[in-house]
């Protein structure tokens, strides 16, 4: 090759360069485009096809099981209309709530939230069809051309203060909402009648069981309760649904047996008795023993050792709630303590004679098997003595149905009868929802009420965080400037890293 004519190196400069940058441009852009793109669809098809999960406590945010069932029975359009101001504290979560019902009822339930001062026309027009005037906030139900209110007051529990005077407590939304569709779908309201007479209920500081009782199932379940006194009558009273029976100290007479066993058995009443575990009623338990229910009247017990002391006999029973009735299942995983002295039962299942006349009788739950029997209440404390006490585990409760027929379709009523071997399940100090809902669902299943069976909507509770002045000004640094800075200089490195 000669020196005069070297060989020319090819162009690589300029335009390779530019040629390059266009096509990273290029790409770039695609690569934007197609992040729209794809966020719009992704938004798009989430608005219409989504999945929700309450991960609340005691999931507050979910209508509970028996809320679903009495939506599902509502065989007729209904519109839950929520009348509140926006300026209203409880516009928020009155808002959820009816949001909730809505997405529930499908085509079934429809809700909406109006305000009658800034939406005078549909106000207007409410009043109109259903001659309602708009004075205070509620929560309406239409149907059937029938309207329901439900004042705002009636959405909230009233409990005492410490001064003793009533204020306003926990939010029942749902459990007045949810009252208010079961008594315009039902063709009348059942009536649970307090067996009176007999000996009072538990009685503390707040209060007693029956008031618990009183307000409560007719929040949750649009049941009447009234008193009863068998002495003053010659007959059940025609409206009864159910009787129940709370710490009985003073046996029944012939007579008054009578009356309650034509109440169970011809009339298909329900029974509920919460028995007293130190008295014996030896009329009472006769009636009980016909229908497979033996009480055993020793007090079930535990010992346990404390720190620095000596051993305690321990009477508050956690319980194991057994399978085989339906009306059962919701509580099969459900963890709750029976408070207080319980005695125990035994229970004849499956008994020829029982099957002969037609009587179904099951144990409904089980004390744990370090539990017995104590043959000798007065020893403290208590130890377990072979032959002498009864080891665990123990039925502390049972059921009994008569005339039930297997095919579901026939709808025939049965007479049925639950016996739980404790009286404090309602005592305020030891209220827990886990048992409110037992003995609520064992009550509407001797009414022969299956939609309000289940696990009740949980009451929301307020929990604060204490905080010391000085965390929360490291809270508050964290937040709204280590958290934000750090983002910032990621976001920086990564630019230049692209960049280079």
């Amino acid at each position: 090759m000669s020196k005069d004519n070297p060989t020319k190196e090819p162009d690589h400069g300029t335009s390779a360069t530019k040629v390059r940058s266009a096509a990273s441009a290029a790409n770039s852009l695609i690569q934007m485009g197609l992040l729209v793109v794809i966020f719009l669809v992704a938004n798009f098809a989430a608005a219409k096809w989504y999945l929700s999960r309450d991960f609340s406590p005691n999931e507050i945010h979910t209508l509970s099981e028996t809320t679903q069932k009495v939506i599902a029975s509502i065989d007729s359009e209904t519109r839950i209309i929520a009348a509140f101001s926006e300026t209203s504290p409880d516009f928020a979560r009155i808002t959820e709530l009816t949001e909730r019902f809505d997405d529930v009822g499908g085509n079934t339930i429809t809700a909406e939230v109006l305000d009658p001062v800034r939406n005078p026309n549909r106000a207007r027009e409410i009043s109109t069809n259903f001659k309602h005037e708009f004075h205070r906030n509620a929560v309406l139900i239409v149907k059937n051309g029938s309207l329901r209110e439900i004042p705002e007051e009636d959405l909230f529990l009233l409990e005492r203060d410490q001064s003793g005077q009533w204020v306003r407590g926990a939010f029942i939304g749902e459990d007045a909402i949810t009252s208010a569709l079961l008594s315009l779908q039902r063709a009348k309201q059942p009536v649970l009648y307090i067996l009176t007479g007999k000996g009072a209920w538990p009685r503390t500081n707040q209060g007693t069981g029956a008031d618990i009782l009183a307000t409560l199932i007719n929040q949750r379940q649009g049941v009447a309760v009234r008193e009863l006194s068998l002495k003053d009558v010659d007959a059940i009273p025609d409206d009864a649904s159910a009787l129940i029976l709370v710490n009985a100290r003073y046996d029944f007479t012939g007579r008054e047996l009578g009356l309650v066993r034509k109440f169970f058995e011809e009339r298909k009443g329900g029974l509920i008795t919460l028995l007293n575990p130190t008295e014996s009623l030896p009329n009472f338990e006769a009636f009980l023993r016909l229908y497979g229910v033996n009480v055993g009247h020793l007090p079930v017990v535990t010992r346990t050792q404390q720190v620095g002391g000596n051993d305690l006999t321990v009477y508050d029973v956690p319980v194991e709630f057994l399978a085989g009735a339906e009306w059962t299942d919701s509580f099969l995983n459900v963890d709750t303590v029976f408070p207080g002295r319980s005695c125990f039962l035994q229970v004849d299942e499956g008994t020829d004679e029982l099957l002969r006349r037609k009587i179904q009788v099951a144990s409904l739950a089980l004390s744990p098997g370090d539990y017995w029997a104590e043959s000798r209440p007065d020893v403290t404390p208590a130890e377990l003595t072979p032959g002498e006490d009864i080891p665990g585990p123990l039925s502390l409760a049972a059921m009994v149905e008569k005339g039930n027929v297997d095919d579901a379709r026939l709808r025939v009523r049965s007479s049925r009868m639950v016996v739980i071997a404790n009286p404090h399940l309602l005592d305020p100090p030891t209220l827990n929802q886990a048992n409110v809902d037992f003995l609520f669902s064992a009550i509407s299943w001797t009414m022969n009420e299956e939609l309000t069976v289940g696990i009740t909507p949980a009451t929301p509770s307020l929990f604060r965080l204490q905080m010391k002045e000085g965390s929360q000004a490291t809270l508050s640094w964290v937040v709204c400037g280590l958290l934000p800075a750090t983002t910032l200089i990621l976001g920086f490195l990564v630019f230049q890293r692209r960049r280079a």
